[in-house]
């Protein structure tokens, strides 16, 4: 058997997996939690500029802003002496936190208590996120619906999202994914990209009376415009499946590549699989090697399911199309 005729039946064999494989694509699911990434917490509780504060607040927000926290901490002190309450929120959390300065969380608790005993929204969410990552055992994690309801009720809509959270699973009581849909709606308003992917979630359950496909494809999109890497896998997966619109392989390819290309594991597979198939751009099986390649060793699941896979297209691939795409892989991470 010559080399032309062993690449062939290698290519056979390497369809003949794929194709027995490609079910795993329709198996695969939107993901079933809601979780925060890592962060998430910290920008809802996080001090926001308040137009109406005043000239020694403003100025101190200026200097957190800019990363100058010492600069910030000075000037909050010396306004929170006087109080001014908007500076309190800024020590608050600069000095729970340890900003540009040694952490003194009791005192730091202390600023934000006061603001939040005036409804302060930015000392409300700060403290609501505290209890409910335990980041301070002085606050119980039963605290965290309080403090995060007041926020929201005095203008932190972003805070809605850690609310929708305890609804979605029933941390406080029944699960409720009609009041997590309200809340992640608030949050999305507000701005929050990881609330806009959480609401597309839910409007992408068919099993939920308010489930709404069209709907779910734009918030994934609005989500995935944002640099949302996950809802950029959602998205392709609704334009392949022809979920709340027309279909388009090539559009489901292309969300993929963009999840893929931020270190996506899942877009990775699923390119991988769509680039040895043919769907959504020419077959092509180095870039679909290439693609196991970044996928692989990154979640078991899909391990699992890349280990065939590559097998298979190292008997398929030319020795140079092969050292090709694992270098081009390299460059991002060891080849397996």
């Amino acid at each position: 058997m010559g080399p032309s005729q062993w690449r062939a039946r290698g290519g056979r064999r390497l369809l003949g997996l794929v194709c027995a494989i490609w079910a795993s694509l329709y198996a695969v699911t939107f993901a079933a939690a809601v979780e925060p990434p890592a962060g998430a917490g910290d920008q809802i509780a996080a001090p926001i500029e308040r137009p109406n504060a005043s000239a020694q607040a403003q100025s101190a927000w200026r200097a957190y802003a800019s990363g100058d926290y010492a600069s910030a901490l000075r000037t909050s002190l010396l306004a929170a002496a006087n109080d001014d309450v908007d500076a309190k929120v800024i020590a608050g959390h600069i000095l729970f936190h340890g900003l540009g300065a040694p952490r003194d969380p009791a005192r730091g608790l202390g600023f934000l208590r006061a603001a939040a005993a005036l409804d302060h929204p930015d000392a409300l969410a700060a403290l609501g996120m505290i209890a409910a990552t335990g980041a301070d055992h002085s606050l119980d994690f039963s605290e965290a619906p309080g403090f995060l309801t007041r926020a929201v009720q005095a203008g932190r809509k972003d805070a809605a999202f850690a609310l929708g959270q305890f609804k979605l699973t029933g941390a406080f009581g029944p699960t409720d994914k009609a009041g997590a849909k309200a809340l992640f709606e608030l949050a999305a308003e507000a701005g929050l990209v990881d609330a806009r992917h959480a609401l597309g979630l839910l409007l992408a359950d068919n099993s939920l009376a308010f489930a709404d496909p069209p709907a779910a494809r734009l918030a994934f999109e609005q989500a995935a415009q944002a640099g949302h890497r996950r809802a950029a896998t959602d998205l392709g997966l609704m334009h392949y499946r022809g979920e709340g619109g027309a279909t388009s392989l090539e559009e489901a390819a292309r969300w993929f590549d963009v999840a893929a290309e931020a270190g996506e594991a899942e877009a990775q597979f699923l390119l991988c699989v769509m680039r040895a198939r043919g769907e959504g751009a020419p077959r092509d099986l180095e870039a679909s090697y290439y693609w196991a390649l970044r996928a692989f060793d990154s979640d078991p699941q899909i391990d699992l399911r890349l280990g065939e896979i590559l097998t298979t297209l190292r008997a398929a691939l030319p020795v140079e199309a092969k050292q090709r795409a694992e270098a081009a892989a390299r460059e991002i991470a060891p080849t397996p």
